[in-house]
């Protein structure tokens, strides 16, 4: 009845080549999304740049991104906020851009009035730990997608299942961050 006051909680599983968002409520069965963590910007933009991308400058996202860049070579900017060898964002703004996308195509025109709790878990980078500013950036990244609490679960490799998603402050391999 009331679907847009249910409990919402965002699954967030990435690593570089790979990018899934999974929303789980407390009512009704669970969307997800996903694919591979690219934009195809146009123009020319160097993948280490520091300088500002523009988001209106975006052509496509994941799979068709890719397609887009090998047609179109020349004139576009394929990029991956996530492709680094040493840590786990290398550019938070594409990072920001490839999430948002990736959320709005979870949400398949669902609306809530209620700020959802983010669960992200990195799949790749984990070697040692997470430094501070990784989970820093981690923690700001889903700040920035309007949560109103972040999580970062950094156990293992194995997804967490609905269930646990729904109960993740009971569980005991997480950092709640915000």
């Amino acid at each position: 009845m009331f679907k847009f006051l249910a409990f919402r909680t965002l699954y967030v599983q990435l690593k570089p080549d790979w990018l899934l968002v999974k929303l789980v409520s407390s009512q009704g069965s669970p969307t997800e999304y996903a694919d591979i963590p690219c934009i195809a910007f146009r123009g020319k933009i160097e993948p280490g740049s520091l300088g500002e991308i523009e988001s209106n400058k975006v052509l496509a996202i994941g799979q068709q991104a890719i397609q887009l860049h090998q047609q179109q070579t020349s004139t576009t900017s394929l990029l991956n906020g996530f492709e680094h060898p040493r840590t786990i964002i290398s550019n938070f703004f594409v990072a920001e851009l490839t999430l948002k996308h990736f959320i709005q195509k979870t949400y398949q025109g669902q609306t809530s009035i209620i700020a959802p709790q983010i669960i992200i878990h990195p799949l790749s980078h984990l070697e040692g730990g997470l430094t501070q500013i990784e989970a820093r950036a981690l923690t700001e990244l889903g700040s920035q997608m309007g949560a109103r609490q972040v999580f970062l679960y950094l156990e293992n490799d194995t997804p967490l299942r609905d269930e646990e998603i729904l109960k993740i402050d009971n569980h005991k391999q997480v950092i709640k961050t915000l």
